[in-house]
C-alpha cells in the first residue's frame, strides 16, 4: 500500500505562489512567488541554500527544458531569462519583449523555445547548453499572445545524421485574446491560418490525428486538421455546454480530453476519437470532499495513468485510470500480449472509456485552496501550488515488518505503530522520512 504525503516546502516568507514547475529530469522544483523570487526545492521540500533567483518584477511564466538543465522565465517587465540549474547562473534578455510574458514554450528537441507577450510580440530563442541564449526570430501580432504548442518532429529517414536533425525547422502553432492563430517556425516564417475572433483559453495538439483542438471563451472546442505544411482545415466546432471558462485543460490518455471549470464540481471528459463525452463528480473522491466544494485545477500523469484535481477547499482528489471496468473485460485482457496494449510511440491504448474506468486514491487536505498542480519527474511526486504557500505531495510505500510475535507497520511519512507480544502498541516517530524498515526482538531499523 502506498499513500502521498504532504510535504510543505521551506519557504522563507508565506507569500502567493504564482508558479510551480518541475525539472523534467531531476527532482527539483521552481517556485515562482509575489515577492519577485524563484527559489528551488529537493522533493520533500527542502530548499537547495544559494540556488535563488531575484528582480524587480514578477515572474509571469516558466518552463523547463526537456530532458535538460535549463529554465526559461518570463517577467512582468517583458525581460526573459534562461536559469542554468547546474552552474546556478542566469542570464537576462531584453531583445525581444516590452511586455508581460505570457508564455514560455519548448520545442520537443529542447534547443528552441518560444515566448509571447501581452503586446502581441512572439520571440523565437537560442539555447545552448551552458545557458547562453540568444533571439532567432521575432513576430509581431494584434492582440496578447497567450497559448503556444509545438508539433512533433518529423520522423528521421533511415541513414540521416545527428546533424541534420539538428537544423529541422521547429514549427509551432499560437494564439490569443484576439482570436489569431499563426503558424511559425524559427525559420522567420509565420502567417495566420485561422481567425476565431473570439478569446483562446486552451491549445492542444491531438498527435495522434495531427489535430489542433482549440477551446475558446465563448465555450467553442474547435478541431482543425494539419497538414505537413502546416495548414489547417476546419473538422469540427462544437458549443459546449459549461458553466464559466474551461482554462484547466489537461490530456488524460490518446484523445482523451479532460477539463475543468472553476465554477464546476465536476471533471469533463471529451473522447475525440469516439466523439462522446462524460463527467467526473468530485463527490467520488470520497466522504472527506465536502458537496460544495469546485474544482481548481487539474493535471495527469501519463506514467501513472492518474488523474489529480486540487479543489477551493483545500483537498487534492486523485483517480487511477482502470482499463476495464468489469471482470469479463479483464479475463479478456490478461489473454493479450502487453506489447499490443501500446501504441506505437509507447503510450498506453485507451478504448472508449467513461466514469467507471477512474477508481478515486485517498484525498488529501493542504492549506488552502489548489490553485496549480503539476506532476514531477517519475511517478511519486506531485507538487500544488497554493495562496500563501506550496506543498508537495510525495508518494511513500507503507512498510510493515513481522518478527517472531513483535509486530511494525508504518502509519506515515516518519510513523512506525510497534506491538510488542504482550499486546502493548506504542507509536515511534523516527525524524525521518522511511523508505525502508527492518525488526528483530530488540530493534527496529529505519
Amino acid at each position: 500500500m502506498s499513500l502521498f504525503f504532504d510535504y510543505r516546502v521551506d519557504a522563507p516568507h508565506k507569500e502567493d505562489t504564482l508558479i510551480v514547475a518541475w525539472c523534467k529530469g531531476k527532482s527539483i522544483l521552481a517556485v515562482a512567488s509575489s515577492d519577485n523570487k524563484i527559489l528551488f526545492y529537493q522533493e520533500e521540500g527542502e530548499l537547495i541554500e544559494d540556488c535563488s533567483y531575484e528582480r524587480k518584477c514578477n515572474a509571469t511564466a516558466m518552463a523547463w527544458q526537456p530532458r535538460g538543465k535549463l529554465l526559461a522565465i518570463g517577467w512582468e517587465d517583458g525581460v526573459v531569462t534562461l536559469w542554468n540549474s547546474q552552474d546556478r547562473v542566469a542570464r537576462d534578455s531584453t531583445a525581444v519583449h516590452n511586455a508581460k510574458v505570457r508564455f514560455a514554450e519548448w520545442s520537443p528537441s529542447g534547443n528552441r523555445f518560444v515566448t509571447g507577450d501581452q503586446d502581441g510580440t512572439i520571440g523565437v530563442w537560442r539555447a545552448e547548453t551552458r545557458g547562453h541564449l540568444s533571439p532567432v526570430s521575432q513576430y509581431r501580432k494584434q492582440g496578447a499572445m497567450t497559448h503556444c504548442v509545438f508539433l512533433p518532429p518529423p520522423p528521421t529517414p533511415r541513414g540521416r545524421d545527428t546533424l541534420s536533425k539538428a537544423i529541422t525547422p521547429s514549427t509551432f502553432f499560437a494564439g490569443g485574446e484576439e482570436g489569431i492563430v499563426v503558424f511559425a517556425d524559427d525559420m522567420k516564417h509565420c502567417h495566420d491560418v485561422q481567425n476565431i475572433q473570439v478569446q483562446i483559453d486552451a491549445m492542444l495538439f491531438y498527435e495522434e490525428k495531427k489535430r489542433l483542438i482549440i477551446l475558446t471563451r465563448s465555450l467553442l472546442m474547435i478541431q482543425l486538421q494539419v497538414g505537413d505544411n502546416g495548414l489547417i482545415s476546419p473538422v469540427m466546432k462544437v458549443k459546449l455546454s459549461v458553466t464559466g471558462a474551461m482554462k484547466q485543460v489537461a490530456w488524460a490518455g490518446p484523445g482523451l480530453l479532460a477539463t475543468a471549470s472553476v465554477e464546476e464540481k465536476m471533471i469533463r471528459f471529451w473522447d475525440l476519437a469516439g466523439d462522446e463525452n462524460y463527467v467526473l463528480q468530485l463527490s467520488t473522491a470520497g466522504s472527506s470532499v465536502a458537496h460544495t466544494d469546485k474544482v481548481q485545477s487539474i493535471a495527469f500523469n501519463p506514467r501513472k495513468r492518474v488523474l489529480s484535481a486540487g479543489t477551493l477547499g483545500g483537498k487534492v482528489c486523485m483517480w487511477k485510470f482502470q482499463e476495464f471496468s468489469n471482470d469479463e473485460d479483464s479475463k479478456s485482457s490478461s489473454s493479450s500480449s502487453s506489447s499490443s496494449s501500446r501504441n506505437r510511440n509507447g503510450r498506453p491504448k485507451f478504448g472508449p472509456t467513461s466514469a467507471a474506468n477512474w477508481d478515486p486514491m485517498l484525498p488529501i487536505s493542504v492549506a488552502g485552496p489548489v490553485k496549480s498542480l503539476e506532476w514531477g519527474p517519475g511517478e511519486h511526486l506531485l507538487a500544488a501550488g497554493m495562496p500563501q504557500g506550496t506543498s508537495i505531495l510525495n508518494e511513500t510505500v507503507l512498510r510493515r515488518k513481522l518478527h517472531d510475535e513483535m509486530a511494525a507497520v508504518q502509519l506515515s511519512a516518519d510513523k512506525i505503530a510497534l506491538e510488542e507480544p504482550n499486546g502493548r502498541v506504542r507509536t515511534i516517530e523516527t525524524g525521518v522520512r522511511i523508505k525502508g524498515l527492518h525488526l528483530d526482538s530488540r530493534h527496529v531499523v529505519v
